[in-house]
């Protein structure tokens, strides 16, 4: 799946969105208006659906939110699994999709989020698979 950023930073047009998400206008988010990026996860946390994109100035995954992007290519590699969390173990992770690591370790969400040696090393093992697609 592949999405185009299309949010300026204080740009009123996702303000509710935004404050919902737990952001506001002035958000900077790390990666840059107009690109494509291509999308390795998609959460639904505190009902807030996020792409798993890298992020332009760390090379690192991103949960960022979905309103601020424009699909440009729909499909979504064919080993994506799924998995429905609400009355699970995450508190506000209610759903996700992705890489069978992602959607099968109730701490890999929260791993990536902090960065762990483990998490990253699998990601980008997934990552090299997903982009085998679109690159």
């Amino acid at each position: 799946m592949r999405v185009k950023f299309i949010h300026q930073q204080g740009d009123e047009k996702f303000l509710q969105e935004l404050r919902i998400a737990g952001h506001n206008k002035n958000t900077k988010f790390p990666v840059i208006f107009n690109n494509e990026y291509i999308v390795y996860g998609i959460s639904l946390w505190k009902g807030v659906l996020e792409y798993l994109v890298v992020s332009d100035e760390i090379n690192r995954p991103d949960w960022i939110p979905a309103f601020l992007f424009e699909i440009i290519d729909n499909k979504c590699p064919s080993n994506w699994l799924f998995s429905y969390r609400r009355d699970k173990h995450s508190i506000g992770l209610e759903a996700i999709w992705g890489y069978k690591e992602m959607v099968s370790n109730t701490n890999h969400h929260d791993d990536l989020i902090e960065r762990t040696t483990e998490a990253l090393a699998l990601f980008e093992k997934r990552r090299k698979e997903i982009d085998e697609n679109y690159l």
